[in-house]
């Protein structure tokens, strides 16, 4: 199985698009006779989707444009990561999922940094990991992230524990429709902010991409912030 995602992060934080492929290897299944003439078994195409065992490596792209108005001045960053990651998720029958490990290879800034990110947040980025146990619908429970001095890798310690693409607890088919909500304290140096999210997803049709089976998925988000602090010696 591989999983591919996308996200775009548009103007402000007011939204988010993500264009998402969910690829599925094809099970096996075969008749009696071919069983019975020792011919390997015809394979049987799945149409709907949930999360399995797997190792893969993913390379994620960012791009965000924000605009922050102080006393009046507006100002605006764009800003962009890579990010190299490794995953793996293996059975554990115990825990109703599979025990998930993931690591951060590397990641790599583009554009301006943001304020309360430095260029060594990125470089003590590199060897972070992740862990839980991955639900077939792709929630993580019992995640444990890295303790770390890096203000970047409290964040992601949040973002990462939804890092996959949920879906409906009897799997993802074609042409279906499915929202998903969540709510998470930032963990930005010196700010106290809840960020809320509502995320509608809507499948595609299943398509042949580099020759796997992907299940398309566009997800919307309508993202709310409430909170404040200080940040570059600014109350906002």
């Amino acid at each position: 199985m591989a999983i591919r995602a996308v996200v775009r992060q548009l103007a402000g934080a007011a939204g988010l698009v993500m264009v998402m492929g969910l690829a599925w290897g094809c099970s096996s299944a075969g008749t009696m006779s071919e069983r019975a003439r020792g011919e390997p078994p015809a394979p049987t195409t799945v149409e709907i989707f949930t999360y399995a065992p797997f190792a893969t490596a993913y390379r994620l792209a960012s791009q965000n444009r924000t605009e922050q108005e102080f006393g009046g001045q507006v100002s605006t960053f764009e800003f962009g990561a890579a990010i190299y990651l490794s995953a793996e998720a293996t059975p554990e029958p115990e825990a109703g999922g599979f025990s998930l490990s993931m690591t951060i290879d590397s990641m790599v800034p583009t554009g301006t940094l943001p304020p309360g990110i430095s260029a060594e947040d990125f470089s003590a980025a590199g060897g972070a990991t992740f862990a839980g146990v991955l639900q077939p619908t792709g929630d993580i429970t019992d995640f444990e992230g890295t303790e770390s001095g890096s203000a970047l890798v409290t964040q992601m310690n949040q973002s990462m524990s939804r890092f996959f693409t949920p879906v409906p607890d009897a799997g993802a088919g074609a042409n279906q429709t499915w929202t998903d909500s969540s709510a998470v304290m930032s963990g930005a140096t010196g700010m106290d902010i809840e960020v809320s999210t509502v995320t509608a997803y809507e499948s595609g049709n299943w398509i042949v991409e580099n020759g796997v089976r992907v299940l398309p998925v566009t997800a919307k988000s309508e993202i709310a912030v409430a909170g404040g602090g200080m940040q570059g010696g600014t109350e906002i």
